[in-house]
């Protein structure tokens, strides 16, 4: 049972979690209600599965090495080596978003009819993604791609609420700092 739970294809349906929870929540653009299910359901569900895939991987010990070669860029590569400190990692980003998903799925009502819950569903699962690829990333340009990833996605989430100044002022910063 634990070699399925810590296989590769595990992993991708991890990673395939948060992305369907990304591009499913903009499918409800006129729908603030089914947005919000939506990219919540999919965010506990990616949640709690890396919750099982990181203690499996903390448990068996067992290091997963991933690499696929893309023939039109040949000098990059899509590399994935989930150690202990990764599944470590993987568990405490899963353990928080697991926690702030079920929150957030009473918190976001206020914004219904003010801002795009679907996009806010969007950065949302996007981030955890980021976050995700960034600590099980094993090539240098990945990482770099994944860190702008969860970074421009994190930049969104700050100034989510613009009618609040500070919010703004404080993307404006951060942003400033991650170019």
């Amino acid at each position: 049972m634990l070699e399925i739970i810590t296989s590769p294809i595990s992993f991708f349906a991890l990673l395939s979690l948060f992305a369907i929870g990304a591009a499913g929540s903009l499918l409800y653009r006129k729908d603030d209600a089914s947005a919000n299910i939506w990219s919540n359901f999919f965010a506990v569900a990616g949640s709690l599965w890396g919750f099982i895939f990181s203690i499996s991987k903390i448990i068996t010990g067992q290091d997963m090495f991933l690499t696929f070669n893309t023939p039109l860029f040949p000098f990059f590569s899509l590399s994935f080596h989930i150690d202990m400190l990764s599944a470590f990692f993987i568990f405490v980003i899963s353990l928080i978003a697991l926690f702030c998903s079920i929150y957030s799925v009473g918190y976001i009502k206020h914004f219904y009819k003010k801002y795009s819950i679907s996009s806010l569903g969007f950065f949302y699962n996007l981030f955890i993604l980021g976050m995700l690829l960034v600590v099980s990333a094993s090539n240098g340009i990945f990482f770099l791609i994944a860190w702008e990833v969860m970074s421009v996605a994190s930049y969104f989430l700050v100034i989510y609420d613009r009618d609040n100044k500070n919010n703004v002022k404080a993307g404006s910063l951060y942003l400033i700092m991650i170019l």
